[in-house]
C-alpha cells in the first residue's frame, strides 16, 4: 500500500502540473486561434491520437503488465522494434491521406506535422515504468514537455495564421519528453545499448492486442465525436464541442492516474489475494462517486458562468454540451475500475469484446444524434454509450470477481444534490468563488452524514 500510495503521489503531483499547464494552453489557444481555427486543431490532435493507437498494436498495456509481473527480458529491444515499424507506416498512410482526401491545405500539414510525433514517442516508455510503478520520471518528462510546449505557445502563436506552430510545439515537448525517459532508463535500468528485436514479435502482438485492443478502441470511441462533427457539421461546431471536452478531458487527469495506477497494482494485488483486491476496488469506487458526483452535479449548474471564463463568450454555444458530456466523466471513472479488475482477472479478451461492443455502438449512435441533433446531440451519444458500456463491464467482472457495494452511496448523493441546491440559489458571484462554497458545503455535508470519518482519513494517510 505504501508503495502505491507514494506512487499515487508522484503520477497526481505531475499530472495535475502537467495538466494545469494544458489548461492555460488549451485556454490560450481557444481565445487566439478563434471557434474554427481551435476546431481545426483539435482535429489535428485526434488524428494524431489515432496513429498513436495504431502504431502501438496494444504494446503499451501489455509491456505494463509484463514488466509488472518480472516478464520484461528483451521486452524493451523488440517493442521498441515492431513500434518504429508501426509508428513508419502510421506516417505514411496519415501522409497519404491529408495530401489526397484533405482538401483544407492547413488541415493537411497540421495533419502530417503533428503525426511526426509518433517517432519519439516510440522512445518514450512510460509503459516500463509503469510496469515498474517508477511514477516519478514519467511525471517529470510529461511535466517538462507541457512546460516547454506552453512556452512555444506563447512565443510563436498569436493568431490563426499560426496554426503551424501548435503542431511544431507539439512535436518539440514530445521529443524532449522521450529524450528524457530515454535517458533516464540508459542510466538507471539498462546501460547497454538498444539492439533492434523482432524476436518472437508475432506471439507478441497476438497477446498483446486482446489487452491493449480494448485501450484501443475506448480512445478511438473517446475521440470520434471530433472527426464526425468535423465531416457533418465543419470546422467551427468541432471548435465548440472541443472547449467541452477539453474542461472534461481536465478532469479526466484523475481517470488517468487512477489507470495508471490501476493496472500494475491491480495484477499485484489480484496475485496476492483476490478478497484483498476485491475490497480495495470496492473502496475505489466510494472514493470516485465522493469525488465525481458532486463535480458533475456542480459543474452542470455554474457551466454558464465557467465556459466564458476559460474559453471566451465566443464559445458560449459550448455550455450546454458541457451540460451533458460531464457526466461522461462519472462513468468512465467507474468504468476504470471494472476494466482494472477484468484485466488483473486475465479477462482481456472478454474486455476487449466489451470495447468493441461500445465502439459499435458509438459509431452508429454519435453519427445518428450529430445529424438529428447537432454536437448536443454527439455529446449525449458518448455519454450514454459509456454508461453502457459501464453496465457491460461490470456484468462481465461480477460473473468472475463480486464486488459489494461500497457504503454512504445515500449519503454522498444527498450531500451532491443539497449542495447542487445551494448553487443553484446563490446570487451571481465568481465562479471561482462558487466553486470554493460549493467545495466547503460538500465537504461538510459529508462528515456530517457520516460518509466519511475522520477515522478513515486517518488510516488512508498512514500509508502516504
Amino acid at each position: 500500500m505504501r508503495r502505491f500510495s507514494k506512487n499515487f503521489l508522484f503520477i497526481i503531483g505531475s499530472d495535475i502540473a502537467r495538466r494545469v499547464l494544458g489548461f492555460f494552453t488549451i485556454a490560450y489557444l481557444a481565445r487566439k486561434v478563434g471557434v474554427e481555427g481551435f476546431g481545426v486543431l483539435n482535429i489535428g490532435f485526434t488524428v494524431l491520437s489515432y496513429a498513436l493507437m495504431m502504431s502501438s498494436v496494444g504494446l503499451s498495456s501489455f509491456g505494463a503488465r509484463a514488466v509488472a509481473r518480472g516478464e520484461s527480458s528483451g521486452l524493451v529491444n523488440t517493442v521498441i522494434t515492431i513500434r518504429s515499424i508501426t509508428s513508419f507506416v502510421a506516417f505514411i498512410i496519415v501522409s497519404l491521406v491529408a495530401v489526397i482526401l484533405i482538401p483544407n491545405e492547413t488541415m493537411a500539414i497540421l495533419m502530417v506535422v503533428f503525426c511526426l510525433s509518433l517517432f519519439p514517442n516510440v522512445f518514450l516508455l512510460d509503459w516500463y515504468f509503469q510496469g515498474k510503478e517508477k511514477m516519478g520520471i514519467i511525471g517529470a518528462g510529461r511535466t517538462i514537455s507541457a512546460a516547454l510546449y506552453l512556452g512555444f505557445i506563447l512565443l510563436f502563436v498569436h493568431t490563426a495564421s499560426d496554426l503551424i506552430w501548435v503542431a511544431v510545439a507539439a512535436v518539440i515537448g514530445d521529443v524532449t519528453s522521450a529524450v528524457i525517459v530515454w535517458r533516464y532508463y540508459r542510466l538507471h535500468e539498462c546501460n547497454q545499448r538498444i539492439t533492434l528485436s523482432l524476436l518472437g514479435w508475432k506471439s507478441l502482438i497476438a497477446q498483446a492486442l486482446p489487452l491493449g485492443g480494448g485501450s484501443i478502441l475506448g480512445a478511438v470511441s473517446i475521440n470520434l465525436p471530433i472527426i464526425v462533427i468535423g465531416i457533418i457539421l465543419g470546422s467551427s461546431d468541432a471548435g465548440i464541442y472541443s472547449a467541452a471536452s477539453k474542461l472534461i478531458f481536465f478532469l479526466l487527469m484523475i481517470d488517468r492516474v487512477l489507470a495508471t495506477l490501476l493496472l500494475p497494482a491491480s495484477s499485484r494485488l489480484n496475485a496476492q489475494s483476490p478478497e484483498l483486491f476485491s475490497s480495495r476496488l470496492r473502496l475505489a469506487i466510494k472514493w470516485i462517486l465522493i469525488t465525481t458526483l458532486p463535480i458533475c452535479i456542480g459543474g452542470a449548474i455554474i457551466s454558464d458562468k465557467l465556459i466564458p471564463v476559460v474559453f471566451g463568450v465566443q464559445y458560449y454555444e459550448a455550455v450546454n454540451v458541457f451540460k451533458v458530456l460531464i457526466w461522461y466523466f462519472l462513468f468512465t471513472m467507474l468504468n476504470t475500475i471494472y476494466t482494472s479488475g477484468l484485466i488483473a482477472v486475465g479477462r482481456e479478451k472478454t474486455y476487449a469484446v466489451v470495447m468493441f461492443i461500445s465502439l459499435l455502438l458509438n459509431t452508429v449512435s454519435i453519427i445518428a444524434c450529430t445529424i438529428l441533433f447537432g454536437i448536443a446531440g454527439s455529446a449525449a451519444a458518448i455519454v450514454v454509450s459509456e454508461a453502457i458500456t459501464l453496465f457491460i463491464m461490470r456484468n462481465r467482472l461480477e460473473q468472475v470477481m463480486h464486488i459489494q457495494a461500497p457504503g454512504a452511496i445515500f449519503q454522498i448523493i444527498i450531500s451532491s444534490v443539497i449542495m447542487g441546491g445551494v448553487l443553484i440559489f446563490l446570487p451571481p458571484m465568481n465562479v471561482f468563488v462558487l466553486i470554493l462554497i460549493g467545495a466547503i458545503i460538500y465537504t461538510g455535508l459529508l462528515f456530517a452524514t457520516k460518509a466519511i470519518r475522520y477515522a478513515e482519513i486517518a488510516r488512508i494517510l498512514e500509508h502516504i
